[in-house]
């Protein structure tokens, strides 16, 4: 959690990985960073001892060079690092921070922030036995958990078939991203699906499993045929593959792989980063930008080399890379004119997730009210959400209904967020409340978690606030603006009807209609009154 580069607002980012679970090891909850070092250091934890250590010989390193450079030098195999790359060094605005081999807290710049400070790594190791305040119901609730886990369908797909498993049903919903969301056809989705990906001789799999996981949907890949033969990498999530193969107008499943590593090395994230690029590629195409621009790369759609140029010279902030570290809102601002159209943002200057959002108008606004950076809040429109009396689906072309339930919805995703529950392993609110009780001695009721929920996206719009932030803020651009060319809402956009839904949103919150702030009464309910003096 930190100040995001790209909005200069909140941003909350999650990776998985065994780096929280060792730092309870090491006998701590959570690491407070504050300041700037004046030299570049790595942050050094084991077994309750903290320690600044010089990082000068780690610069130039990517993500993975460095973990495992540590590991080594400090003879700690069964360690954690989390750590930035090259991008994060140069304080590319979406750097983000690796954890583990392929975990990224990347949304809204945080390998940014942590570059500002001149940390380069953080690693930690313990072995301190946790406390459980009762074990015998712990032991029995999370064999339970593990068991309901296994049964559902949606933990099924993904242990077996990986996220990638949403690629064709994605496409055919018309929200799979294909050329920076300016054309709709690609055939080739069958072929990143992962009923094909999965399965393809071509590829080796190995589960790589986040720590205690039993679904295990993590996976590292080697490339057994052709130029990449024998290289092994993180299997790309279903985000990745969408990054680096349609958006960017590429086919070839192996170039797609390798480009996502390249983007994980060194160190950025890929939804930001893929936009950017995309939109780079669209305005090289219709002429708004030329080769004078872009230090003479070619930047036609799929052109996989340029393309890799490209990163390394963004991640270094070298040249036309210069100007797209800024994100693609920056970047479509200096260039200007026509080439604004084609920027896809939410907000001040974020790229949404790696879809065509415009096919769930619960996803495009979500991410255009979001006060952390990404989707805040649960929508029913896939399927009902009877923890928050949404009995029924609404149409994902809903104005009324799907600000009123996304307002509702903000309380369960900020208290499953601040459990810190991956979303793949929830099987039930109120089992996992009862785990936490068993797990601290409490006796928290699922209502009092959903007050903490509530309570936390209200803190994130007054410190937005406080920083800033207005509702004319609270926006999507041109092109989210717009309807999608093809798919089921081919014609359908949300533009027309923004404004309104903010509206409706911020009454179904509690708060001002006109300045979006927190309402006195509202505050005082979940016991923010301290923040009524400093907002109102």
């Amino acid at each position: 959690v930190t100040k995001g580069a790209l909005t200069n607002l909140l941003t909350s980012s999650q990776a998985n990985g065994y780096f929280a679970a060792r730092l309870k090891f090491a006998g701590f909850d959570a690491i407070i960073i504050e300041g700037a070092a004046s030299e570049w250091k790595y942050l050094y934890i084991n077994n309750g001892n903290v320690e600044l250590r010089e990082a000068r010989n780690l610069l130039g390193k990517d993500t993975i060079e460095t973990e495992n450079f540590l590991k080594e030098e400090l003879n700690l195999k069964k360690s954690s690092v989390v750590s930035i790359g090259q991008a994060g060094e140069n304080m590319v605005r979406f750097a983000a921070i690796q954890s583990d081999k392929g975990h990224f807290a990347s949304t809204n710049g945080a390998g940014a922030v942590m570059g500002s400070k001149k940390l380069k790594a953080i690693i930690v190791y313990g072995d301190i036995k946790p406390q459980i305040a009762d074990m015998n119901k712990f032991k029995e609730l999370t064999k339970q958990w593990i068991q309901n886990v296994m049964m559902n369908q949606v933990a099924q797909g993904v242990a077996y078939l990986g996220t990638a498993m949403y690629f064709s049903p994605l496409y055919n919903m018309g929200c799979l991203p294909v050329k920076n969301l300016s054309e709709f056809e690609f055939p080739e989705h069958t072929q990143f699906d992962g009923m094909s990906s999965r399965f393809n001789p071509r590829y080796k799999l190995k589960k790589d499993p986040c720590y205690a996981c039993p679904l295990g949907h993590v996976r590292k890949l080697t490339i057994l045929e052709g130029p990449y033969e024998g290289k092994t990498v993180d299997d790309p999530e279903y985000e990745g593959y969408a990054a680096f193969g349609p958006n960017i107008g590429n086919t070839n499943l192996d170039e797609a792989i390798v480009l996502n590593d390249m983007n994980d090395r060194l160190g950025m994230d890929l939804k930001e980063c893929g936009f950017t690029l995309s939109w780079a590629m669209e305005c090289y195409e219709k002429g708004y930008i030329t080769k004078k621009d872009t230090d003479g790369l070619e930047l036609t759609w799929g052109n996989v080399p340029e393309i890799k140029k490209l990163l390394t010279k963004i991640a270094n902030r070298d040249g036309f890379g210069n100007l797209l570290a800024e994100g693609v809102m920056r970047a479509s601002d200096a260039i200007g004119g026509k080439a604004k159209e084609c920027a896809v943002y939410s907000k001040n200057g974020i790229a949404p997730h790696m879809h065509d959002p415009r096919g769930n108008w619960g996803m495009v606004f979500n991410q255009g009210i979001s006060d952390m950076g990404s989707m805040e809040g649960d929508v029913p429109i896939a399927a009902p959400i009877p923890e928050l009396g949404f009995m029924e689906t609404i149409s994902p072309y809903d104005p009324e209904k799907i600000p009123t339930t996304l307002a509702g919805g903000v309380k369960k995703n900020m208290l499953q967020d601040s459990l810190l529950v991956c979303m793949f392993a929830n099987i039930g609110l109120q089992t996992i409340m009862d785990t936490f009780n068993a797990v601290t001695g409490w006796d928290m009721t699922l209502e009092e978690g959903f007050e903490v929920g509530e309570r936390t996206g209200h803190l994130m719009r007054a410190y937005n606030i406080r920083c800033g932030a207005t509702p004319e803020g609270d926006k999507i651009s041109q092109r989210l603006a717009e309807a999608p060319i093809g798919g089921p809402a081919k014609g359908i956009k949300i533009g027309p009807v923004f404004d309104d839904m903010k509206k409706r949103y911020y009454k179904a919150q509690g708060w001002d209609e006109e300045t979006s702030k927190p309402l006195p009464e509202t505050l005082k309910k979940v016991g923010l009154d301290h923040v009524i003096q400093d907002l109102w």
